[in-house]
């Protein structure tokens, strides 16, 4: 799931729950819409947490985004707060100072501490040649985990794409039944993978990205 359309239901009905249950998070969806965002806070913590990456679906499988994008999200939500900031203090001002030393940790670790984390994006599996369902990547490198019944060829191509163009290269090729993994550098964007096989195959995709 992307991050964006999160952080914006957060942002304007985060006080509701409805960035939470948006999310999957039934439970505590319902739980702030009855606490109202917590008085506030709730609603702040969340705004950062969807803006900085630390916020997860009802999976526990964290929300996609670019760095960039998240950055943009991460000052935007901490004008917003500090602007509601002096209306909730007067009634809730130690927990305002703890929200604020916890968005500044946050904000800290996110930006000026980012660590490699190689994350799953898709996993394919089908017979014969064709091309996958489209797949958001945001990081900057893709492994790929494949197991092939027969000869295969791989392609990796921008979203929307219905053949293979002439002279491109594939990530995976083999020519007999094989199984591995393969690693390339790639730019954030929208892509899908081409299959040209005879036979079943699976393929796993994972992205490495900086929290």
């Amino acid at each position: 799931m992307d991050f964006r359309l999160n952080w914006l239901l957060a942002l304007f009905l985060g006080a509701f729950g409805v960035d939470r249950l948006h999310r999957g998070c039934l439970a505590t969806g319902i739980l702030k819409l009855v606490t109202l965002g917590g008085a506030g806070l709730w609603w702040a913590w969340d705004l950062l947490a969807v803006a900085t990456g630390y916020a997860v679906d009802g999976r526990g499988h964290p929300l996609k985004g670019r760095p960039f994008q998240r950055l943009l999200a991460t000052g935007v939500s901490l004008t917003v707060i500090a602007g509601a900031g002096t209306v909730v203090a007067s009634a809730v001002a130690p927990g305002v100072q703890e929200l604020f030393a916890a968005a500044g940790r946050l904000t800290v670790s996110a930006v000026h501490s980012p660590r490699p984390v190689w994350e799953p994006v898709a996993r394919f599996a089908d017979k014969g040649e064709g091309p996958t369902s489209p797949f958001i990547v945001a990081g900057d490198a893709l492994t790929f985990k494949f197991t092939f019944d027969d000869a295969a060829f791989v392609y990796l191509l921008p979203a929307g794409t219905a053949i293979v163009p002439d002279g491109s290269k594939p990530v995976i090729s083999s020519i007999e039944s094989a199984a591995g993994t393969v690693t390339i550098r790639v730019r954030p964007g929208d892509y899908l993978l081409y299959v040209q096989s005879r036979s079943g195959w699976t393929i796993a995709v994972v992205e490495r990205v900086m929290r």
